[in-house]
């Protein structure tokens, strides 16, 4: 959006998103008030088909971590998706997935339960048609575009669109989100990491072991997902983080303390395993990865390290990589 001269620090601190996010491809933002965000940005900067613009780039190694994972080793298109179909109910009860099979076609189908008006559906809409496309194209090919696509908002869909997807049938007002594809395609087995037209590695993400615990509250999980976005800009209060999630300061703090956590302890557990998923995957300096902690230098991160792990980040990255 900057290039489209949009000042995007300011409108982001307007909708209480972190300012510092450009050309960070692996933080997430909480879901609504991003929308909220982009649908400020379509209608004062005159930017059509923003619901979809925002998330054209999405590729399968952008899903969960450990869904990503655990689809590769699938034999088959089928029992990914069946995983799909397991994961997405963890992670979001209100949004369901499902297969409508035909003899000759079969329909990939998602709908969220909540209440939205027109253009937030629209958002959600793309969200989840997007993810289910880049499912498909993870066993199919890059360039693989349905023949048929459904929305449940009834917006109209603009010319960019209509570019975009010029040999795709598009419905709208429908009851519920969903791509089609030929029956036979759903044997395809996942395709090999070098035919990928990706900047990710597929064969690291078989062999990563991931930091978060299979058995993290939802809750929890979503928050170790929103919260290293705002470290930069120094983390939020618990009030601020209340306020995004649609509930109050208490009852946050209740259903931190069901879990095991308070407050403080969360945002130290999250920038630990922040800290430690660069150290052991990437090459990022110590002296980088503590100014996106908001630590004052490196030393200081290194000594909250060290309390932590017993060792520091120096050789935590070397432990591991060995």
């Amino acid at each position: 959006m900057g290039n489209c001269g949009v000042p995007v620090e300011k409108r982001l601190l307007q909708f209480k998103l972190p300012s510092q996010i450009q050309g960070e491809s692996n933080l997430y933002l909480p879901q609504f008030p991003t929308f909220t965000f982009l649908r400020k940005v379509q209608h004062d900067e005159g930017i059509d088909e923003m619901s979809y613009r925002a998330m054209k780039h999405l590729r399968f190694t952008d899903l969960d971590e450990q869904f990503v994972s655990n689809a590769l080793q699938s034999p088959t298109l089928l029992s990914a998706l069946k995983i799909f179909s397991r994961d997405v109910a963890i992670e979001d009860p209100d949004v369901r997935f499902w297969i409508e099979f035909g003899e000759i076609n079969v329909k990939l189908c998602m709908t969220n339960l909540l209440p939205l008006d027109p253009e937030s559906l629209c958002f959600e809409d793309w969200a989840e048609l997007l993810v289910l496309i880049a499912i498909v194209q993870a066993f199919i090919g890059f360039s693989w575009i349905p023949e048929e696509m459904a929305f449940r908002s009834n917006l109209p869909l603009g010319q960019y669109i209509s570019e975009e997807y010029p040999n795709t049938h598009l419905l709208v007002g429908q009851s519920a989100n969903w791509i089609s594809l030929p029956r036979r395609l759903l044997s395809s087995p996942p395709l090999k990491s070098d035919k990928q037209d990706t900047s990710k590695s597929l064969d690291a993400l078989f062999n990563r072991q991931t930091l978060r615990e299979n058995q993290t509250e939802p809750f929890i999980a979503s928050l170790k997902k929103i919260l290293p976005a705002y470290f930069k800009d120094g983390y939020p209060s618990v009030t601020h983080i209340a306020n995004m999630t649609g509930t109050s300061t208490r009852s946050l703090q209740r259903k931190l303390k069901q879990t095991g956590y308070n407050y403080t302890e969360l945002v130290q557990t999250i920038r630990f395993e922040f800290a430690a998923d660069l150290l052991t995957h990437t090459d990022t300096k110590v002296s980088t990865i503590a100014y996106q902690l908001d630590y004052n230098d490196s030393a200081h991160f290194s000594r909250a390290f060290h309390r932590l792990t017993g060792i520091s980040p120096t050789q935590y990255r070397q432990f591991h990589r060995a």
